[in-house]
């Protein structure tokens, strides 16, 4: 009798543990809940209950799972397996039984996956018997986990069809019946958004993310989930701050479930955003907490990815200063990386993680050779190019190709130079960086060495597109309008789906005043590419010179939608709300404008001009004087810096900086005598510099031109705009009847 009633006290404390686990559980409070499973475990094999024994075995390897303890976790889900493979204790089995032996089998390929020692032959051996003993005890419409886990383990292979067809089945078994065993179907939902997403197949994976976030019965983890799969959605379209933003969600459902795995993941997919963002600072935070809590669990994935990251940091630095000591820190966690890409790549019987490091170290082996070759060390250049042609002999060109990029995005042009030149020196067939010289010659102002650079990269292959574009948009620099159409017109030949020379084209029928024609080509480029910003504003400058207002403010809200950033919008929108009247609407796109681009003379004009007009002459001043501040050297900068002087009463340094304009202008001029938005532009430099008779010559030529009215009406608003700061000039005022009365004949 004794030992019955030990027994049944034995079975209600092993109640009360579990329910105390079970609260601690759903409190995401994983170390304290498996205390008292391992305690309620302990008292279960005492009394040799089976049912229990199971029950509260497997609960406690849940917890140490979401502790990042699989190795332990992993014998228990072993051991389940092996009851249901052994036909005497599978016979002792009861329907509650089946449902934790089931999800023994889908847990530990869940914890297999990420052990680099189970590899993937083992875990088809795992869903092979999986299945068969389902199959036995006529649990079939339960298999939906196991073809989960085998959809992924296929992806994992890069057998992508076969995975979508299993996890799409998968999926479907588990809507219909959720509470079959398995994990949730929020982890169905987002392991099969996440697959989506992986494949380009970005609107449906966010229609699946989704589901799980505007939901209302999934977890936290599940919510975890499909959040974070949202932001690196984000991340793949280049929206950052939706990224970070989705990816802050997802880290605060990391923190209050607190387990190693999602503030790990989380923090790396933080990693990914900062450092597309360029922001250094929290980059490195967050990739050493990738690092720290990575190094805490046993997911060895997640530790290679952490040092992936903070060797990719490394690398990034390199290329801003001291390449040689962050190049060495880069090498050093690429070292620590290398035992855990061989055992990952083992797994799956793929090199995908040691052909990453290959090509990193290839990257720091030509960093380094164009920094000793800048330095003048020619012996170690050329060791640590050999390196690179050891590491990476077929794509050697390439490497340098890519850095020569990077550094030209930075603004370090003779670097590029430098890596380009070796590209070619490696590859002379190679065309990209002929065309990378172009584009950093042309932002030198070289257009010679450019358009020589963009030929060249022609001549090496016809078909590429971005040669011809860029040829393009030197010659329209030029004022050479035909030969740049010419060239925007091969490029939409070669590629009908680019936009750009849309645009280009858009750009040039603008300046011509062909204003239906720029309309045509701004919608051609949108409809192609409706996420092309610059079009939408370009669209409303068109709107704006045909008067059509709200069609120009509509156009300029929506290049604001698409890039917040965009200053020449903010602008723009400055100009239409002037021209409405709408002063305080105008100060606050223009100051908006300036927020973004600390150079833009273009709205520290109009603010001065907006101030002088309200009498606000000390306002006025100080917008004037950030003008004289920019070092902008373009005709336009440089007159709007001569009319701060004036203002100030500093004459010479006032003729200084029109002699400047009338010099740039005056070039344009001589090299295009039909742009005549630059006609005007001189007509009024030479008007402000005092010499009357050549400004009245250049107007009335422009005139007679039969100069679209669209282009008059903007010089007479340049010449208003003279008139509130210099009122009493004569010139101005009739040069202004002038063309007034021209454009109502």
């Amino acid at each position: 009798m004794s030992n019955y009633w030990d027994r049944y006290e034995k079975r209600i404390q092993i109640g009360e543990l579990d329910r105390l686990g079970s609260d601690y559980w759903s409190e995401f409070q994983y170390a304290k809940a498996e205390k008292f499973y391992q305690k309620a475990a302990e008292l279960a094999e005492s009394i040799q209950d089976f049912s229990l024994i199971i029950k509260e075995r497997y609960s406690l390897a849940e917890m140490q799972r979401m502790q990042g303890k699989n190795t332990e976790a992993l014998d228990t889900y072993i051991w389940l397996i092996g009851i249901a493979n052994d036909p005497a204790q599978s016979s002792q089995l009861i329907e509650n039984d089946l449902w934790y032996v089931a999800q023994g089998f889908d847990r530990l390929l869940e914890t297999g996956r990420f052990l680099p020692d189970l590899q993937a032959v083992n875990l088809e051996e795992v869903i092979v018997q999986g299945l068969n003993w389902l199959d036995r005890i006529g649990k079939l419409d339960w298999s939906s986990a196991l073809r989960l886990q085998r959809a992924l383990l296929w992806k994992s292979q890069g057998r992508n069809e076969d995975a979508l067809a299993e996890m799409e089945a998968a999926l479907a078994q588990k809507r219909r019946n959720p509470s079959i065993p398995g994990l949730t179907l929020g982890f169905y939902l987002t392991s099969f958004a996440d697959f989506l997403k992986n494949v380009g197949k970005l609107a449906e994976s966010k229609q699946y993310y989704q589901e799980v976030t505007n939901g209302d019965r999934f977890s936290d983890y599940d919510m975890w989930l499909a959040w974070g799969g949202l932001a690196n959605t984000a991340l793949q379209e280049g929206d950052l701050g939706k990224a970070e933003i989705c990816a802050d969600k997802s880290l605060e459902l990391a923190q209050i479930i607190e387990s190693l795995e999602p503030l790990t993941l989380t923090y790396e997919l933080l990693t990914r955003i900062y450092y597309q963002q360029g922001t250094v600072e929290r980059n490195i935070t967050a990739a050493i907490q990738t690092w720290r809590y990575a190094r805490q669990g046993s997911r060895e994935d997640l530790l290679y990815k952490s040092y992936l990251n903070i060797a990719k940091i490394r690398i990034a630095q390199s290329k801003q200063k001291n390449p040689q000591y962050y190049i060495r820190k880069a090498k050093q966690w690429l070292e620590r990386s290398h035992p855990l890409a061989l055992r990952l790549d083992r797994q799956v019987g793929l090199t995908t993680n040691q052909d990453t490091i290959r090509s990193m170290r290839a990257e720091c082996a030509a960093i380094l050779a164009v920094n000793f070759k800048i330095e003048g060390n020619k012996e170690k250049a050329e060791q640590q190019h050999h390196q690179l042609l050891a590491l990476n002999s077929d794509s050697a060109s390439t490497t340098y190709y890519d850095l020569g990029y990077a550094y030209k995005q930075q603004g370090k042009l003779e670097e590029a130079i430098a890596y380009y030149q070796q590209a070619i020196e490696i590859d002379p067939q190679y065309a990209d960086p002929h065309n990378g010289l172009g584009n950093v010659y042309k932002g030198q102002g070289k257009l010679d060495e450019a358009i020589s650079g963009y030929e060249q990269a022609i001549q090496l292959d016809p078909q590429f597109v971005y040669p011809h574009y860029n040829l393009g948009l030197v010659y329209a620099d030029q004022g050479k309008l035909e030969e740049a159409i010419a060239y925007y017109q091969q490029a939409i030949e070669i590629d009908p789906q680019y936009a750009d020379p849309h645009n280009g084209l858009g750009f040039i029928y603008l300046s011509q005043g062909n204003l239906e024609e720029a309309i045509s080509a701004y919608q051609q480029a949108i409809e192609l590419d409706p996420k092309f910003a610059a079009s939408h504003n370009n669209l409303g400058l068109v709107y704006e010179q045909q008067g059509k207002l709200e069609e120009a403010i509509s156009a300029y809200q929506q290049a604001l939608q698409l890039d917040p950033k965009f200053a020449a919008s903010h602008y723009s929108l400055g100009n239409v709300y002037e021209e409405q009247g709408k002063l305080e609407e105008a100060i606050t796109s223009y100051r908006r404008a300036i927020k973004l681009d600390a150079q833009d003379t273009y709205s520290y004009y109009n603010l001065g001009i907006i101030y002088y007009s309200q009498g606000k002459l000390e306002a006025a001043l100080a917008e004037f004087n950030h003008i004289i501040e920019t070092n902008l050297n373009e005709d336009w900068n440089l007159y709007t810096k001569a009319v701060a002087y004036l203002v100030m009463n500093q004459q010479e340094k006032a003729q200084d900086s029109l002699v400047n304009a009338i010099q740039i202008a005056q070039g344009k001029y001589e090299k295009n005598q039909k742009n005549w938005p630059n006609t005007f532009n001189l007509a009024l430099y030479h008007l402000a510099a005092g010499e009357e008779e050549r400004a009245e010559i250049l107007y009335r030529e422009a005139q007679l031109a039969d100069e679209p009215k669209e282009l008059i009406q903007i010089a007479i608003k340049d010449l208003n705009q003279f008139l509130i700061l210099f009122p009493k000039h004569t010139k101005a005022k009739s040069i202004k009847e002038l063309l007034k009365a021209g454009r109502n004949n």
